[in-house]
């Protein structure tokens, strides 16, 4: 169903795909879905989410193994929390670039 959507959305720039960051591995299916974003020629971003709940002293590391799993560019992946906001403006301003 949501493939439909996305194949027959022509105006459709990119997809932000909301991961967990805690996960390890990401799940299988986070792995289909940006792989299958990518064949489409559409632009990926990736909300690594709940970062507050990861040490400060990982959480980039952690942005590059998730991102490596998933198969996306370096840099591909916002870490941002919904409970701190942290983070949440570079997700909007990626969204903003991805639009234009």
């Amino acid at each position: 169903m949501v493939q439909g959507y996305l194949r027959g959305r022509e105006q459709l720039r990119g997809v932000i795909q909301v991961v967990d960051a805690r996960r390890d591995p990401v799940s299988e299916y986070d792995r289909f879905v940006a792989a299958w974003v990518l064949e489409q020629d559409r632009a990926l971003l990736v909300a690594l989410t709940k970062m507050d709940l990861v040490p400060k002293n990982r959480r980039g590391q952690r942005a590059r193994v998730i991102e490596k799993q998933l198969g996306v560019e370096p840099g591909a992946a916002v870490l941002c929390s919904g409970k701190t906001g942290d983070g949440c403006a570079e997700v909007r301003k990626r969204m903003w670039e991805i639009a234009e």
